[in-house]
């Protein structure tokens, strides 16, 4: 089946398509702010940049304009894509000691 009026060409084009080193470009900004899991849980990346600084760094380091560049949205969707997570990361906690007296404690209970 053919199209004859073009409409199944309509539509945007892929990122990939449009910008072909977007992809690198973040993984390069993004490695030296990354951290895994501090509790080796899984193998996700944690990076400590928003998707807006993200923009930011390549439009300042990379050479991109903001018109060129996509949505936000789509820059966090990359950034799932390529095994980053935007969140914070937290510091592993020590587990709490149980508050239970013992028989060596000055609090013994009689």
């Amino acid at each position: 089946m053919e199209c004859v009026d073009g409409r199944c060409a309509a539509g945007a084009k892929p990122i990939d398509a449009r910008l072909p080193n977007l992809r690198q470009d973040i993984s390069d900004l993004v490695e030296s702010q990354c951290q895994a899991d501090p509790r080796f849980e899984s193998e996700r990346v944690y990076c400590r940049l928003s998707a807006a600084h993200v923009a930011q760094l390549l439009v300042d380091k990379k050479g991109y304009t903001d018109l060129e560049l996509p949505s936000n949205e789509t820059i966090r969707n990359l950034l799932n894509a390529g095994g980053y997570t935007l969140r914070k990361v937290q510091k592993t906690k020590p587990k709490k000691r149980s508050q239970r007296p013992t028989p060596s404690s000055s609090r013994s209970i009689e």
